[in-house]
Order: C-alpha cells, then structure tokens, then sequence
C-alpha cells in the first residue's frame, strides 16, 4: 500500500504481480469510486479497487471491461467494472484452491 495524493487527477493504478505474489494498491484505492471501462462511458458507480484486484490473484483472471473480451457487457460484475461475484469466479477461486490443496476437489455450488 503506498500513500497517493487525492487531489492529483491522475491517480496511480493499482496493479497485481503474481509471480512476485504482490499486489500494489495506493490509499486512494481504499475509497469505493465511480469506475469507467474506456473514455465517453457511461460512469459505474460503487467500483471497489481491493476486491478487484483481489480477484486477479485467482487463476490470472483478465479484467473483463476490456474491448472484446466475453463478459465486456457485464458491468456489474467484479472483474468488470461492477461489485458482483458471478458463478464463473467461483469456478476460477475452486480451480485455484485445487493447486494450492493437493488431493482436494473444490466445486461451486453454482453453475457456470
């Protein structure tokens, strides 16, 4: 966590290695903001940087406001642009917590 001006227009963007198993997020991060995927769009209200960036860290999971990825319209969900955890991130922290626990099988209780 590094300290970041609040008042400076452009703001440092948060970031996650995990190869280094760092995730690097600024103190204006921690403020739940309005979010917009590409110049000219409609602000989202409620983003939350943290839980987004947190959700990285499971499987490489992209960010799915980019143009032309499968979820693009979905700007309610987590890794978009919104604060919903949708079925296909259970299923990618289940894949994830299979690595990391040996032997174990973890299934959502949800479909995809």
């Amino acid at each position: 966590m590094q300290k970041a001006d609040p008042n400076i227009k452009s703001k440092p963007q948060a970031e996650v290695n995990t190869e280094a198993l760092k995730i690097l997020l600024y103190s204006t991060d921690l403020l739940v903001t309005k979010a917009r995927r590409y110049e000219g769009d409609k602000p989202h209200v409620g983003f939350s940087v943290p839980a987004h960036e947190f959700g990285h860290t499971f499987g490489g999971r992209n960010d799915e406001w980019r143009p032309g990825t499968a979820h693009n319209e979905d700007r309610e969900s987590i890794m978009n642009i919104g604060r919903t955890l949708r079925a296909r991130h259970l299923v990618a922290i289940c894949h994830s917590l299979g690595k990391l626990v040996k032997g174990c099988t973890f299934i959502p209780l949800t479909t995809p």
